[in-house]
C-alpha cells in the first residue's frame, strides 16, 4: 500500500498511517492522529481487550467481575460507550491514490502505531 494512508472512523479523516508493513493478515502502520485525544482514547479501548482476557481466566461473580470492569473503565478515563470505538465497520483506510477500504480488528499502541486487519 502506498502512504500516506488516509485513516478513517465512520467516514471522517482522523489521522494518517505513515509507514505501513503487511503480513497476512496483519497490518502495521506508524499512525499519525489530527486530535490526541483520540488517539489517547483508542489506546485506552485496545487495552480493555487484553484486560478482557484476564478477567475471563478470573472466573469471577458477575457482580464482582462488573465492579473490576467500572474500575479499570475509571483508572483508564473512558466509558462504556468509548469500548464501541474498535467495533468493525467502522473504521476504513484509503491508500495514497486509492480507494476507500474497510479494516477489522483495529489495536492501537501507546508507541503511535495501529495493527489491523485488511
Amino acid at each position: 500500500m502506498n502512504t500516506p494512508i488516509e485513516l478513517l472512523l465512520d467516514g471522517i479523516s482522523v489521522g494518517k498511517i505513515l509507514s505501513f508493513t503487511y503480513e497476512t493478515p496483519w497490518a502495521t502502520g506508524k499512525v499519525e492522529f489530527k486530535k490526541s485525544s483520540l488517539f489517547h482514547k483508542l489506546v485506552a479501548v485496545s487495552s480493555m481487550s487484553s484486560f478482557d482476557l484476564e478477567m475471563d481466566e478470573l472466573d469471577l461473580e458477575d457482580d464482582e467481575e462488573e465492579k473490576m470492569w467500572e474500575a479499570k473503565l475509571k483508572e483508564l478515563g473512558i466509558t462504556w460507550e468509548d469500548l464501541k470505538l474498535d467495533y468493525d465497520g467502522r473504521w476504513s483506510v484509503i491508500p495514497n491514490g486509492g480507494e476507500s477500504q474497510p479494516i477489522y480488528s483495529p489495536r492501537f499502541s501507546e508507541q503511535g502505531f495501529i495493527d489491523y486487519r485488511l
